[in-house]
């Protein structure tokens, strides 16, 4: 892409577009008389050939030119460069290194060392590998020494996925990764990932143990009500069996059982028959009544005990599916 740059007027202009899209990833601010030559120069004389003659190429580069090219690790970052990239040895590869599309800016009739008169001001998409954005800066590839020049003091703003430069020469340039130097004491100052999670860690676990706490209770006690309760019925069925065996037991009337005395059911003696002498057993059976109603009470007791644990019991589980919710999530 060539571009015919006047000099006096400030052009502002977008590239790197996507294919069959209007969206694009970079763009440059040329300020006007960006690319007029210094003012100690001896061409200042004939500025107006220069004025009429300024055309700003922008193109991309092929890999195969920037394949062999070093990417130099400073030796504070280098541990730091092998957690982002493991097994690298902080020796990155291009893919590796390059985070943004790599093009070309050259002015046309100029030398490509002529610093412009000023700086343009480019923004640039980038793809970042790390949250820390000093990680990265505008990087020029010097073909010469085969290394890549990290000029970050060129850098005018950063974001997450966007950065702002001042380009000031012609040159090969792009985002690449390449670590801000720290000092021992900034580096030994970075939280570690336990430093970071571990306050979440104890909290979740504290909510766990206690969540579990909870439902270990409430499964103890619910155990332990069941056992009560089959233990009370289990009580309550000998009774009743006791109960029946006294009901059917005879009376000082011939053909009368206890039952049939209990409900009322009065039996004449037959003059024709002797009176049998029978012992009295209406003590006995007011007593069995009197611990037959209270097995009852028991019953219905332990039964409205075993109906609100159930309720707790559903209370808890309820809880508990709300919490897998929000460690889901």
């Amino acid at each position: 892409m060539a571009i015919t740059i006047s000099p006096i007027t400030t052009l502002t202009f977008n590239f790197i577009a996507e294919p069959g899209t209007t969206v694009t990833h970079a763009s440059i601010v040329i300020p006007s008389g960006s690319l007029l030559p210094p003012v100690t120069s001896a061409s200042d004389n004939n500025i107006t050939t220069v004025i009429q003659n300024s055309i700003l190429e922008i193109r991309p580069v092929a890999q195969s030119l920037l394949q062999g090219l070093v990417n130099q690790i400073d030796e504070t970052r280098i541990d730091y460069t092998s957690s982002v990239f493991p097994l690298s040895d902080a020796n990155l590869s291009f893919y590796q290194t390059v985070r943004s599309t790599v093009f070309s800016i050259n002015a046309t009739n100029r030398s490509d060392d002529l610093p412009y008169r000023f700086p343009m001001y480019l923004t640039i998409d980038y793809e970042p590998v790390s949250a820390d954005t000093t990680d990265y800066c505008l990087g020029q590839a010097d073909l010469t020494s085969g290394t890549w020049v990290c000029l970050r003091s060129n850098s005018v703003s950063n974001g997450s996925t966007t950065y702002t430069f001042n380009l000031t020469t012609d040159g090969i340039y792009a985002v690449i990764f390449n670590p801000e130097r720290r000092d021992a004491a900034l580096i030994a100052a970075i939280p570690t990932w336990w430093d970071q999670h571990k306050g979440q860690f104890f909290l979740w676990g504290s909510v766990t143990l206690i969540v579990l706490a909870k439902l270990s209770y409430a499964f103890w006690r619910m155990v332990r009500y069941v056992a009560k309760y089959r233990g009370s019925k289990k009580t309550m069925k000998n009774f009743e069996a006791k109960i029946k065996e006294l009901q059917t037991q005879s009376t000082d009337i011939l053909g009368q059982s206890l039952r049939d005395k209990v409900e009322g059911i009065v039996f004449v003696v037959n003059p024709m028959h002797e009176k049998h002498e029978k012992p009295d057993l209406s003590a006995d059976i007011k007593e069995m009544e009197k611990a037959l109603s209270k097995l009852e009470e028991r019953d219905k007791q332990l039964e409205a005990d075993n109906e609100s644990l159930l309720n707790r019991n559903n209370l808890l589980q309820k809880e508990l599916s709300k919490l897998k919710e929000q460690f889901s999530q």
